[in-house]
Formats: C-alpha cells, structure tokens, sequence
C-alpha cells in the first residue's frame, strides 16, 4: 500500500491517488506552526487529491525521492527528509508522515511537521 500511494504522489497519478484512499480519508498537519503542512484538517479523497496536486507543484521533482518508510504508533509511515528549494521551488521541511489503512483503503494521513516532535526519528 506504501509504494503504492508513494508511486502515485511520484508519477501525478492522480486517479492512482484516488483509487488507494477512502472517500473519507482525513490529513492532519501537526507543525505548531514550526513547519509548513495543512493548517486544518483535511477531509475527502478529492479535496486530497485537489491539494496533492497544489503541492506537486510547489515542490521540486524528485523531492520524495529520499523518502523512507518507517513505522509510527504501529502504523506504516514515511520518513521525508528536509529538501532545499531553489529555481522557483520551495524548500521542504523535514516530515514524517503516519498512513492509516482500514480495509485495503487510506482512511487518515498524521503529517508531522512539529521539529519538536521528530526528535526520536532516526536519521
């Protein structure tokens, strides 16, 4: 399910996107305002989706080239190393991402951004 949905963010398959999350799927950004995620929780494949393809295109490519997965609380997840910006793209803060599945499906997304909070992760 991991490369699944990371092989969709990669390529802009965006239909992908929608196929493997629940038409209830929620995001949740946890910055503390210390990093850059969504500022309210986020419910619905296609506002996801809609928001995914805002980001693809803010950030350079390639930058979930680095991405690793992890496990968080028991949940699969993914690790996304800081990425600096440049040539009109943004820089990337540090993210550890929490995927939840339920039935063959993502039901919820845990983007923490909080620096605080990603003491532990091992680098």
């Amino acid at each position: 399910m991991l490369d699944s949905f990371v092989t969709a963010l990669t390529n802009g398959d965006l239909s992908g996107l929608t196929e493997l999350l629940h038409p209830e799927v929620t995001l949740t950004g946890d910055s503390d305002g210390k990093g850059r995620t969504a500022r309210r929780v986020m419910t619905g494949a296609d506002t996801l989706v809609r928001f995914v393809a805002g980001l693809r295109r803010r950030y350079r490519p390639g930058v979930l080239d680095t991405a690793r997965p992890v496990l968080v609380n028991g949940d699969v997840g993914l690790h996304l190393p800081a990425e600096p910006g440049g040539d009109g793209y943004r820089a990337l803060d540090e993210h550890v991402q929490a995927v939840v599945v339920r039935d063959g499906r993502i039901v919820a997304l845990y983007d923490v951004v909080n620096p605080d909070k990603l003491t532990h992760v091992p680098r």
